[in-house]
């Protein structure tokens, strides 16, 4: 079965790269780690089910439980994309202050 990633997760994919190259040499305040880790925990997540059931609705008409239960594989994968993007914060080298 696998983890199917829609085209939702993509371009959150792609913007987190995008804003990775941004702010690389740049220091984001408390409040905007909160927001960061609200997004990939909840906010992303949702909006991404919400996709994804959309596009099967469409698709097929009728939703089956069992059809779209890898939809809350959501949850992990963004946690998961989460985590990795604490990674690469903690990696970056430090600016001289």
């Amino acid at each position: 079965m696998g983890v199917h990633i829609g085209i939702f997760d993509i371009i959150i994919i792609l913007l987190l790269i995008l804003f990775n190259i941004i702010f690389w040499n740049k220091s984001l305040g408390c409040l905007m780690q909160v927001i960061g880790t609200l997004l990939y925990v909840l906010v992303f997540p949702l909006i991404s089910m919400g996709v994804e059931i959309e596009i099967v609705s469409r698709k097929t008409g009728i939703i089956y439980n069992y059809e779209v239960l890898y939809i809350w594989l959501r949850f992990p994968l963004y946690w998961i994309l989460y985590i990795v993007q604490l990674i690469v914060n903690k990696i970056k080298p430090k600016q001289n202050e």
